[in-house]
């Protein structure tokens, strides 16, 4: 007999939250009964699978609708399971059952992990036959997972397990996530003989309090082998050196609050550490002095031998590291989520925001048009990582959109092919690639099947952007999420959406797996709110005085944007000038001021937008199509002063239809 489906009828009859019961187990226990024991009964009667089958949906359904009461979520699981798990048929219901169980209820996690373990397996060797290779990739992820949880709770030798037979499934099935088995299996192995070093120089320090030579190996130990310097602090009074715990407080601090001074001495130091271990060992520390490097730079404002110092020892740092695989990143932060095979949702009519896309037989494949974007039909609330198997079929870049926080940022591989090739974010602080720190170089191969790995890891209002390409290191940035923008010609519509993307080349994309945590969306730190804000200069638009005979500007609004509106007078140019009050900022925090350019679509040869304070220029920016472009000008240097700022518009040569326009100019002080 069928069991035809009830779920409807149920929502609508048990609608009484049982939290608001005295006993929730057996409120639980009698409203399934109530619900299902007869069924139960009735399916156990048959000798067809289809009404187990059906019997288990109907529950699962349910249980899908009443994650808030945990122990009916329980029972609804685990029958569903019982059901499912007896046919073929029924595998798919058990694996989402066990699933939504894990990620559910917490105490029932690890056994529910342990039947899924069970299911996937029958699955992928007993389970239909379109199936059977996705399950198999299922398992193989689900085991890498629990893997990284276990690396994170320093269990490495269950973690050595898990990634050995993940690596071990993943050289049968011949999956791509082989060689993150295998490097995160190395990982587990190299940390357990880490952890056995560690142990042993602690004993010997417990002997001799004053033994500062084994104090010094240990802070070693925690700084270039575990990337972990906090764990390194205790023991800096027994190792007795200044200049050491300087370096190693300054490590343990987020790199966006070091002091341009430290960072510099920190980027060498790490260095250093570096030359004193061998082979991908040295991944760590490089990267660390990366990202040291950049920061100097980013703070360090004049030309002089310093900058030209950090440059070049960065350069040096860089190139040397593009040869090293870095240590995986945790697996865990989509531990509590399923990963998605994101091709299997794509419909391409429906997804697809500009280029020509299609679809044919598990490959997915873009035109050579420029800013080719297709929707990805997910999304995401916390940190995720975003695997992309492609194949470059042209000699230009790949894109891929990101959501940050409330915003989107671009990634992409082998832009700027006329600056050498670059491969970053865009924007940053409203710079372009070819200003903003991206890593040089070309590293697409035409007709090569390549992997990327992109992990973003929002933490309040900071969020941190890691890439590798097939293993390697990529990038890396970090920083506060309103830094980061995405420029309009590459909008999707919808600010949460991830996207891929294309200029002017095609790509064949075979495989797409998305993989997020369950954490709450990242606090934001947006130009649009008033928190933070320091001078509005449209709400202060009556203050502004002419900054030339003649000049004029005006005020006027779209849906989301007010502007000031400008146009170069006869004599070539237009400016407002406004006296505005710069506050101290505190350690970590900046003053940015924010806005939008965007000139009259006829303009016959653009713009000149300049910005100055005090008379000095501070940002000059040439504009020739109707884009709204965001632009970002880091003013901290001027804290603590009154300033005469200066919005100025210039012609290039002709002044025909050279209309331009000022979006939501703002000061804020953000970290």
């Amino acid at each position: 007999m069928r069991f035809i489906p009830i779920v409807a009828a149920l929502a609508c009859a048990f609608a009484l939250p049982l939290a608001a019961l005295a006993d929730p187990g057996a409120e639980a226990k009698s409203v399934f009964d109530t619900l299902f024991a007869a069924k139960l009964k009735s399916v156990a009667g048959t000798p067809d699978r289809a009404d187990d089958v059906a019997l288990a949906k109907d529950m699962l359904m349910l249980a899908d609708k009443s994650v808030s009461q945990p122990t009916l979520v329980a029972l609804l699981c685990e029958s569903a399971h019982d059901l499912g798990v007896r046919h073929a048929d029924g595998y798919a219901v058990a694996v989402e059952a066990m699933t939504l169980l894990a990620q559910t209820v917490d105490e029932k996690r690890p056994a529910a992990r342990e039947k899924l373990i069970t299911v996937l397996s029958k699955q992928s060797t007993a389970g239909k036959a379109d199936e059977r290779e996705s399950a198999a990739q299922e398992l193989i992820d689900l085991l890498i997972a629990m893997g990284g949880e276990d690396l994170e709770k320093q269990q490495y030798a269950e973690a050595a397990a898990d990634f050995r037979r993940a690596m071990t499934l993943a050289q049968v099935r011949k999956s791509a996530s082989l060689d993150e088995a295998k490097t995160r299996l190395e990982l587990a192995l190299s940390r357990e003989r880490t952890m056995k070093r560690l142990g042993s120089l602690q004993e010997r320090l417990l002997k001799d309090a004053t033994d500062s030579a084994t104090a010094e190996d240990i802070i070693k130990l925690y700084v270039i082998e575990l990337d972990d310097p906090a764990a390194a602090k205790p023991y800096l009074d027994r190792a007795k050196k200044a200049q050491l715990t300087t370096l190693v407080n300054a490590a343990a601090e987020s790199i966006d609050t070091v002091a341009k001074e430290t960072s510099l001495a920190l980027g060498e130091w790490y260095r250093g550490l570096a030359a004193t271990v061998k082979g991908d060992a040295q991944a760590v520390p490089f990267a660390r002095a990366v990202s040291c490097f950049d920061r100097f730079l980013q703070l360090h404002e004049s030309d002089d031998v310093a900058k030209v110092k950090a440059t070049e020892l960065r350069r040096e740092v860089a190139e040397k590291l593009a040869k090293l695989t870095l240590p995986p990143a945790p697996a865990s932060t989509a531990a509590r989520s399923k990963t998605i095979d994101v091709m299997k949702q794509i419909d391409v009519k429906r997804d697809a925001v500009f280029g020509t896309w299609s679809l044919v037989n598990g490959t997915l494949t873009c035109s050579n048009e420029e800013r080719a974007r297709l929707k990805l039909p997910c999304e995401v609330n916390g940190a995720y990582r975003l695997s992309i198997e492609f194949t470059r079929k042209g000699d230009s870049s790949l894109a891929v959109i990101l959501p940050v926080g409330e915003s989107q940022v671009l990634f992409f591989v082998d832009g700027w092919l006329e600056f050498g090739g670059r491969s970053g974010l865009e924007m940053i602080d409203g710079e372009r690639a070819p200003n903003n720190g991206a890593t040089k170089g070309i590293y697409l191969q035409k007709g090569k099947r390549q992997l990327l790995d992109i992990e973003v890891r929002p933490e309040q209002s900071k969020v941190v952007v890691r890439a590798t390409l097939d293993r390697k290191r990529l990038f890396e940035w970090s920083g506060m999420q309103s830094r980061l923008s995405l420029e309009k010609y590459w909008d999707l519509g919808d600010s949460k959406a991830i996207a891929l993307g294309a200029w002017a080349t095609a790509f064949d994309f075979h495989s797409i797996r998305l993989e997020s945590s369950e954490k709450p969306a990242a606090e934001s730190s947006t130009a649009s709110s008033d928190a933070g804000t320091v001078f509005d200069f449209v709400k202060q638009f009556a203050s502004g005085k002419s900054g030339s005979p003649g000049s004029h500007y005006t005020i006027r609004k779209d849906a989301a944007t007010q502007w000031i509106h400008m146009h170069p007078l006869p004599h070539g140019e237009n400016a407002g000038t406004f006296a505005v009050a710069l506050p101290k900022v505190p350690r970590g925090s900046k003053l940015l001021m924010t806005f939008t350019t965007q000139v009259n679509a006829q303009s016959q040869d653009g713009v000149r937008f300049i910005v100055l304070v005090g008379g000095k220029e501070v940002f000059n920016h040439v504009q020739k199509d109707n884009r709204q472009a965001e632009q970002s000008i880091n003013l901290t240097k001027f804290a603590g002063s009154t300033a005469e700022i200066t919005l100025k518009v210039h012609c290039i040569a002709s002044q025909g239809w050279d209309d331009s326009s000022w979006g939501s100019p703002l000061i804020k002080q953000v970290k």
